[in-house]
C-alpha cells in the first residue's frame, strides 16, 4: 500500500502542480476565460488515463515473462520520473509559464485548443505512468492495498493543488521531492528484482 500511496502522491503533485501553475497564470495574466479550456485538459487527459488502465487490464498479464518485463519498464519509469523532476524542478514554473504565455498571445480558438493540448499532454504522461507502475506494483501486492493507497495519494495530492492554487501551500516542494525520490528509488529497486526473477522463472 505504501508503494501505491507513495507513486500516486508523487505523480500527483506533479500533475497538480503543472494544472496549478496554469490556473494561477491564466488568472494573474487576465485570462480566466482559458481556464475552462485547461480543465477540459485536465478530464482528457483523466479519461486517456483511464482508456490505458483498462487497456493494461485487457493483456494477458499471466503469461510467462510478461509480469517481468512490466515489472522492469515501471521500475525505469521511476527512475526517469525522479531524474526528469530533479532536472526540471528549478525552471519549471517558468517554462510551463512561457509556454502557456504564447498559446494565450494567439487566436481564440488557437489559444483554446493550445492551452487545453498542453495541459492535456503534461497531465496524460502522469496518468499513464501512474498506471503503468501501480500496475506493476499490484502484481507483487494485495489489490485492494494498492487501490486504498492509491486514493489516497491521489486525494493528498489534490489538497496538495488546490492549496498551491490559493496560494496557501507552505510546504517546502523542494525536500518533499527529495524524500519521495529516496523512497521511490527503493520501490524501484524492488520492483527490477521482482522482474529479474520473474524474468528467471520464465525462462
Amino acid at each position: 500500500m505504501l508503494s501505491a500511496l507513495l507513486v500516486a502522491l508523487r505523480e500527483g503533485v506533479e500533475a497538480a502542480l503543472v494544472v496549478g501553475i496554469v490556473l494561477v497564470y491564466l488568472n494573474r495574466t487576465g485570462r480566466r476565460a482559458l481556464a475552462r479550456y485547461a480543465w477540459m485538459g485536465v478530464v482528457a487527459a483523466c479519461i486517456a488515463s483511464l482508456g490505458i488502465a483498462e487497456g493494461l487490464q485487457l493483456l494477458k498479464i499471466n503469461e510467462d515473462g510478461f509480469e517481468g518485463v512490466l515489472m522492469l519498464v515501471a521500475a525505469v519509469l521511476v527512475v526517469t520520473m525522479i531524474i526528469w523532476m530533479n532536472r526540471v524542478a528549478r525552471h519549471l514554473k517558468r517554462e510551463i509559464e512561457d509556454r502557456v504565455e504564447s498559446y494565450a498571445q494567439r487566436t481564440t480558438s488557437a489559444a483554446a485548443w493550445g492551452v487545453g493540448g498542453f495541459v492535456f499532454l503534461m497531465v496524460v504522461r502522469e496518468g499513464a505512468e501512474l498506471v503503468l507502475i501501480l500496475r506493476a506494483v499490484e502484481l507483487s501486492t494485495a489489490g485492494l492495498q494498492v487501490w486504498i493507497g492509491t486514493l489516497l495519494g491521489i486525494a493528498i495530492a489534490i489538497a496538495v493543488g488546490l492549496f498551491f492554487f490559493k496560494g496557501t501551500l507552505r510546504i517546502p516542494l523542494h525536500r518533499f521531492f527529495a524524500a519521495t525520490s529516496a523512497i521511490l528509488m527503493v520501490v524501484a529497486f524492488q520492483l527490477a528484482l521482482t522482474g529479474v526473477h520473474e524474468l528467471s522463472e520464465a525462462e
